[in-house]
């Protein structure tokens, strides 16, 4: 009969109990979520708790000063048939998400590759594609320089 390997992974086992192995398997998770829980606290407040205020208060009557009054899917009724602009906005949606945005990465895609080919003359496209980028920094420094010259 095999024995299965009970030891903690990255722990050798050197004749500890049972005990002393999980409390060493107990430390080494409870630092990773020690590193983890910020990041989990932050996400889960600024980001899920309004996301769930946002879904009850879409089924409510609900101006933040008074209680809420539960309207059920009325206001989603009355955007879908009331709303003059609802059409409009669903399909700038629409064209955002499947036209602008693929359209995007591909051009981000192909002048990356163009940046990283080997041609002649690259080294001059490189420079007047960066230059934009590098010329705010450049600019936003030279105006914190004077400002900060003892006169």
């Amino acid at each position: 009969m095999i024995e299965a390997n009970r030891s903690v992974p990255g722990v050798p086992d050197l004749g500890m109990s049972r005990k002393r192995r999980r409390k060493i398997k107990w430390r080494r998770h409870i630092e990773g979520w020690l590193f983890i829980g910020p990041v989990i606290l932050g996400i889960t407040v600024f980001q899920l708790a309004p996301i769930v205020v946002s879904i009850f208060a879409s089924f409510t009557n609900w101006t933040g000063l008074r209680s809420p009054e539960y309207v059920g899917v009325d206001n989603y009724q009355k955007l879908i048939a009331d709303d003059p602009f609802f059409r409009e906005t669903v399909r700038n949606t629409l064209y955002f998400v499947a036209g602008h945005i693929p359209l995007t990465m591909i051009m981000a895609m192909a002048l990356a590759l163009l940046c990283n080919s080997q041609m002649r003359g690259i080294s001059l496209f490189r420079t007047a594609y960066f230059i934009p980028a590098v010329s705010n920094v450049v600019a936003v420094s030279v105006v914190w320089f004077w400002f900060y010259q003892p006169r």
